[in-house]
């Protein structure tokens, strides 16, 4: 008696759920499975899925707690192989069907319910760990297995019609007919009730409990609900924009059935208040209400909801400005930053929270007082403005100490070794080569060229004019011990073109910006190369009257005149033929600036027409 008033208690939950769906919202009817997938992600809590077409599933499809999925008006949902529906809410069949074909599977999960009053065929796989109710049939073809966990609980007043396999470690009670077939198995470690018409064709394997027409109470994993009487830990003070986590908010009692809070803004106030999952967030001062609901907290068919109030501060208006970088030479003497500026009502408190102890914070004159005796080096300071209203202001300042160095000369030196053939696509016997003038391994050794890697360096490859411009720069700064790298930008070798420019190695207006992609002429190169170095290391140890192919209206034809009076250039043949509009092959790239760091490599006591 007590176990048939249990399945009237369940059948009127049932009935209460239905007329509760009612008045959830009932999403549009949907006909295929790119519907059903993004109506049930869409879903609210207590939302019924219709289903008014014949779907087939082909991946995986997850109905939500709470959630209803109806399947009415006679039609089916196929199952085919590498599909699975998971089901976490509840599975309605009113008239509609389910047909899962072989590799097909419904996985029914702790909390899911599924309601057959119609017919569901299965070849692939059934596993419930929730509750099934069959008013219907449930027919479980050759091929097909059906697994109740030990929590699943399946409860038939219809027919259950085994032709393949059942697997029971939960709870099966039988009120209707359940037919196992010729060749079919029921492995039995569970508890199967039946109160009514068990027909035995097939094989059964019982190791758990089989009671034949005999009345039993509920199954023990039916739990009773615990409802949720109060919710905890709430905080209840913010600073606007600052977010706030209700993370630490509980449910009462903590053995309440449904613990899960969600959270909403009910009045924001003056606060601009929103709360994204359990996260509060406030752009003014003020107070906020927010509700906290339990989905089916109060009952098993009722939700818990509270609401608490949020007192919201206004926002700190702390403020630090004033200089961020300072650069010093070495050996320099102490000295101050200029001055910062803080603003803030109450008037905010600085403190030095990070950096050199030889760089200090002054209230008083509101600098930073440097001290003598820090190295080459950079040096990062962070201040802090706070006036007890958060967020507190934070300001970094970076001193520069620069290294005293000696620009000239000697500051070209070996920083490589090179070895025959390091560069496969070198021609060791070729005039620059290994074994010739060593062009490309001297520029290599001195740390002038790199290759393209993977020991590569593509000789005959052109220069572009960008390209000619950043190894002058880099000549340069060798030149004058400067240490660090660039900071490039977009283009890249724009740093370049400024350092160029800043140090008169080039006019502003000497090329345009689409001169610098291109292939450089040999004019050009004369040009840039000329004014690599300062004047002082430059001497003039050849005469050069005339160029067979260089006048006074040739391009950069100064500078040209003047490589060959300094040497570095010598042209192409006894009458020194300089083909200035030719491009520049990167073999002639390495000889040239060779000689312009390698004065002794130079010409010397030519005389040119």
């Amino acid at each position: 008696m007590r176990l048939r008033k249990t399945i009237s208690l369940l059948l009127m939950m049932c009935v209460i759920l239905s007329m509760l769906s009612a008045a959830f919202i009932t999403h549009a009817y949907v006909t295929s499975e790119q519907e059903l997938e993004d109506a049930l992600a869409a879903a609210d809590i207590g939302d019924t899925i219709p289903i008014t077409g014949d779907i087939t599933i082909t991946g995986l499809i997850s109905v939500p707690e709470s959630v209803t999925l109806e399947i009415g008006d006679a039609y089916t949902i196929t199952i085919i192989d590498g599909g699975t529906l998971e089901n976490y809410g509840i599975i309605n069949l009113l008239g509609g069907a389910i047909d899962i074909d072989s590799g097909g599977s419904i996985v029914n999960k702790p909390v899911g319910l599924i309601f057959n009053n119609d017919t569901i065929t299965n070849s692939g796989s059934i596993v419930n760990d929730g509750h099934i109710e069959n008013d219907g049939e449930l027919c479980n073809l050759a091929g097909g297995v059906v697994e109740n966990l030990d929590v699943g609980t399946i409860n038939n007043f219809g027919v259950i019609d085994n032709y393949g396999r059942i697997e029971n470690i939960g709870y099966i009670m039988n009120d209707g007919w359940f037919i196992n077939n010729s060749g079919a198995v029921i492995d039995n470690s569970g508890w199967i009730e039946n109160l009514w018409d068990f027909i035995d064709n097939g094989t059964f394997i019982n190791t758990g409990t089989f009671e034949d027409n005999v009345e039993k109470p509920e199954p023990p994993s039916v739990p009773s609900h615990v409802p949720v009487t109060d919710i905890t830990g709430v905080p209840t003070n913010a600073t606007a924009k600052t977010p706030l986590s209700l993370e630490s908010a509980e449910v009462f009692p903590a053995t309440a059935t449904n613990k899960t809070i969600t959270w909403r803004v009910s009045s924001a106030g003056t606060t601009g208040a929103t709360i994204s999952g359990s996260t509060f967030t406030a752009t003014a001062a003020g107070k906020a209400i927010i509700t906290a609901t339990v989905v089916y907290g109060a009952t098993a068919t009722t939700n818990f909801t509270t609401t608490f109030t949020i007192t919201v501060e206004a926002v700190g208006n702390s403020t630090i400005s004033g200089p961020t970088t300072m650069t010093l030479p070495e050996g320099y003497a102490a000295t101050s930053s200029n001055r910062f500026t803080i603003t803030g009502n109450p008037a905010p408190t600085v403190t030095k929270v990070s950096g050199s102890t030889k760089i200090t914070w002054n209230n008083s004159t509101k600098r930073l007082d440097i001290a003598a005796g820090l190295a080459s080096g950079i040096y990062s300071v962070t201040l802090r403005a706070a006036n007890g209203k958060p967020p507190d202001a934070t300001f970094t300042f970076t001193l520069t100490v620069t290294k005293k160095e000696t620009s000239g000369m000697t500051n070209f030196f070996k920083t490589h070794t090179y070895t025959r053939g390091y560069f496969t696509d070198v021609d060791e016997n070729a005039w620059y080569g290994f074994n010739n003038q060593k062009s490309i391994a001297l520029a290599y050794e001195y740390g002038l060229v790199q290759g393209l890697g993977n020991n590569i360096y593509n000789p005959d490859g052109k220069i572009t004019v960008s390209g000619l411009i950043v190894l002058d720069v880099n000549v340069r700064r060798i030149y004058n011990a400067e240490t660090g790298s660039l900071v490039t930008g977009d283009p890249w070798y724009k740093v370049y073109i400024d350092y160029a420019i800043a140090n008169d190695m080039i006019g502003a207006n000497d090329f345009n910006a689409s001169d610098y992609d291109r292939e450089a002429t040999r004019a050009e190169l004369a040009y840039v190369f000329s004014r690599c170095l300062p004047a002082k290391e430059y001497t003039i140890q050849n005469t050069v009257n005339s160029l067979p192919d260089v006048d006074s209206g040739t391009a950069y034809s100064d500078a040209i005149f003047t490589m060959y009076e300094l040497g570095v250039i010598r042209g192409n043949d006894s009458a020194g033929t300089f083909y200035p509009d030719k491009t520049v092959p990167r073999y002639e790239t390495a000889a040239i600036i060779c000689l312009v760091i390698l004065p002794d490599m130079r010409a010397s006591g030519n005389i040119y027409g």
